[in-house]
């Protein structure tokens, strides 16, 4: 018959091997035959720790220190019990009364280390697993929470050293597997990261923070369909795991199916109805799927939920601003700035907000840059003095484009023209996409460049140094603070001439760069003193608009309906005071004309009223307002066949969508004011020798507006010219335009731009 101290190694055997319900059974039967045994009650403790049974573990620890209290493994047991119960203050008493006991107890070291890095204790935390590894230096387990350690303190080189150390050791051990990809994904380096989490994944298939982590690092690699199946292999494993449902809710967003990303964050917010990153992804799902109202709704209890969440600040501000909501969405940026002051792409938000502002100056708009520039540029200007470049004036020059918006969208239709004039005997041209997409305008895109880098995987310094690499001369930013941007690239200095155009309407403030690209409208003569770029002026438009599948001009509408028909397709955020005023005077001055406002937003009733209710306190009748939703460009273009004559906007005036007007043969009037915004409209109609539609003051705007209106001869032989002034312009015309943009390229180059 066996012994009691044989019976209990033959259960720790089988408790190491892992037959937990074998070595239960046995420290059962020891504590039945010797009730004051106390490693058997504390393994009993053990076990029920094994199976996430805390309660029973917490009790059966006790009974075990109840009848002594001198083992260290008891006490350090029972604090991790009451780590995992969430009692973090009673589980310290407990690992350092176990310390105390002894001194080289590494696993109770080790706990308490793992401990404090729960608290966020990090510095303490590696103070105490330092002597955990002291005691045993072929501790994988403290080498792992070491890690977790640097890794929180920014310490990236030494905590990878510790991962790859712990599975040195242990080559099983998949958290550290996990964790190694953790801090690979942080870097950014994909590949490796994913063989870090593969690896742990083969330990342990059903490990779902690695299948939701690899789910994302492929997902950044644009393989979408296997980032879907890795989240759903984890939610049919755990069907309650917010992160993964989540995390699937983005993914979904990307691939543009908002119904489906809805149902997933619904789902993860019922779960975690208090979490507000849940609600976040419920906004963006519902601005998808063009329901800003509820968007904007969703975005605002994400803010309730954690006033410090930034992401819920920031979708406050955009879900407002495309419901019109200027103030708001300025508010919500500002707080956004305040909570991420570190964060470039956020204060880029904040700026590009203030170009709504009716109230915006240049002088204001430049000092509201300046900060910029004080709190993301200065830090990141190379100290160093810049190397001399000997300035060829003849030689081919290399010029790097930067942007993410090399893809469909207006960006593009300015560049491809571009891109494909160019004489490459003189420019070899780098496109720096940061984007993923491929769409017709791309491969297009991809056909006319030199050479074409994808860089969304790529960090600022590493985009910086392969800029270095392809020994760029003139590096231009198509972005300005439009977000995603990639600005602290250009803090780098990577090229010796740098420059922004096209992005945004207004100084970016940051002193890395030489140039800002305009015209002699957008920027006139006197101006610079509000922009912290010098000035190059191209001799004739700022831009060249490359178009697509255009429908046919048809005849002014009220020629065969006897109704004169107005029409806006701008943003509701432009909609300001004075654009109501002047909009409201010329409707009451031909009280039978009727308009149409389309926009993302329109067709919902709470946006349509408030638009509706402006221009109705105003005399215009709400029978006279038609609201129309987001349709597909082409769509959108077609119904510009539906009106006589577009309405801009102040004073943030069309840009894109003047354009747009123009070459569906509608005319426009516009009124400039004193910042780029502001301008658009001007110069686009300057270009065209349309300058009798400029006006000089408001009542000069009605004027113009009602007299061109009461003059359909004047409408329908416009109607056809229009067009064909835009293809023989340098708006619309590549090869009339790349020839004053190369002169610039070369006045940059040469640093006496004229």
């Amino acid at each position: 018959m066996a012994t009691i101290a044989e019976a209990l190694q033959t259960a720790i055997s089988h408790h190491v091997a892992g037959r937990l319900a074998v070595a239960e059974q046995i420290y059962r039967q020891i504590t039945e035959q010797l009730p004051q045994h106390p490693d058997a009650w504390h393994l009993l403790g053990v076990i029920a720790q094994q199976v996430g049974q805390l309660p029973a573990s917490l009790e059966l620890i006790d009974r075990a220190i109840a009848i002594t209290d001198r083992q260290a493994a008891y006490h350090s047991n029972r604090g991790e019990t009451l780590r995992q119960m969430g009692r973090l203050a009673d589980a310290e008493q407990a690992l350092r009364r176990a310390i105390e006991l002894d001194p080289v107890a590494a696993d109770a070291l080790n706990n308490l280390g793992l401990l404090l890095n729960n608290q966020s204790r990090f510095p303490a935390a590696i103070e105490v697993l330092n002597r955990a590894i002291t005691c045993r230096p072929q501790f994988p387990e403290a080498l792992n929470n070491r890690g977790l350690a640097l890794r929180a303190l920014g310490k990236s080189d030494a905590a990878l050293a510790d991962f790859r150390r712990a599975i040195e050791l242990r080559p099983n051990f998949a958290d550290a597997h996990h964790n190694l990809g953790t801090e690979l994904h942080r870097l950014r380096r994909l590949d490796e990261a994913g063989v870090a989490y593969r690896a742990a994944l083969a330990i342990n298939p059903n490990y779902v923070d690695a299948l939701n982590a690899l789910a994302l690092a492929v997902h950044e690699q644009a393989q979408f369909a296997e980032a879907e199946a890795l989240l759903r292999r984890a939610l049919a494993i755990r069907p309650t795991y917010t992160d993964a449902l989540a995390n699937l809710g983005l993914i979904l967003i990307g691939q543009r199916r908002f119904t489906e990303s809805r149902d997933a964050f619904a789902a993860a917010q019922q779960l975690e109805p208090l979490r507000s990153k849940h609600y976040v992804g419920l906004a963006l799902a519902h601005s998808g799927l063009d329901e800003l109202v509820t968007a904007r709704d969703y975005a605002r209890r994400a803010t309730e939920l954690d006033p410090r969440d930034t992401d819920a600040w920031q979708q406050l501000g955009n879900m407002s601003l495309g419901l019109g909501d200027v103030p708001t969405a300025i508010a919500a940026f500002r707080q956004a700035v305040e909570l991420s002051p570190k964060s470039h792409q956020v204060h880029s938000s904040y700026l590009f907000m203030q170009l709504y502002d009716p109230a915006m100056t240049p002088a204001r708009l430049h000092e509201l840059a300046a900060e910029y520039d004080r709190r993301h540029v200065q830090p990141l200007l190379p100290r160093e003095p810049r190397p001399v470049v000997q300035r060829d004036a003849n030689r081919p020059l290399r010029i790097g484009f930067v942007s993410s918006d090399l893809r469909e969208h207006p960006v593009a239709y300015f560049m491809t023209g571009v891109l494909e004039q160019l004489d490459r005997t003189q420019f070899t041209t780098y496109c720096y996409s940061d984007h993923r997409r491929n769409d017709p305008w791309v491969a297009r895109l991809q056909r006319a460049a030199g050479v074409w880098h994808v860089v969304d995987q790529r960090s600022d310094d590493e985009l910086a140094q392969l800029i270095r690499d392809d020994q760029i001369d003139i590096l231009i930013d198509l972005a300005g603070h439009t977000v995603p941007n990639r600005l602290p690239v250009f803090a780098r200095r990577p090229a010796p001439v740098q420059a922004t155009w096209m992005g945004y309407a207004g100084t970016t403030g940051s002193s890395a760069f030489d140039f800002l690209i305009a015209d002699r409208w957008l920027v006139p003569a006197g101006d610079e003193v509000h922009y912290s770029e010098r000035i190059i002026r191209l001799p004739e438009s700022n831009v060249c608009m490359t178009f697509s599948d255009l429908p046919p001009v048809t005849p002014p509408p009220s020629l065969q309906s006897g109704r004169f028909t107005f029409g806006s397709f701008l943003n509701p955020a432009k909609l300001t005071p004075l654009t109501y005023e002047l909009w409201s005077c010329v409707l009451n001055k031909l009280p039978d004309a009727r308009l149409i406002l389309k926009f993302r937003g329109l067709h919902e009733p709470q946006v349509a009223e408030r638009i509706c209710g402006a221009l109705v306190e105003r005399g215009v009748a709400r029978e006279r307002i038609e609201m129309r939703g987001h349709t597909p460009l082409h769509a959108m273009l077609a119904e510009y066949g539906e009106i006589d004559m577009a309405l801009d906007t102040f004073p943030y005036t069309g840009g894109t969508t003047t354009m747009y007007a123009l070459v569906m043969g509608v005319p426009l009037v516009t009124l400039p004011g004193q910042t780029m915004v502001s301008r658009q409209s001007l110069a686009v109609l300057e270009w065209l020798g349309l300058n009798e539609w400029v006006a000089t003051s408001a009542e000069d705007y009605v004027n113009k507006v009602v007299t061109l209106a009461r003059d359909p001869g004047r409408l329908a032989e416009l109607r056809g010219d229009i067009r064909q002034r835009i293809f023989k312009s340098s708006l619309g015309d590549p090869q009339r335009f790349i020839g004053g943009f190369q002169d610039a390229l070369r006045q940059m180059w040469s640093g006496r731009p004229s």
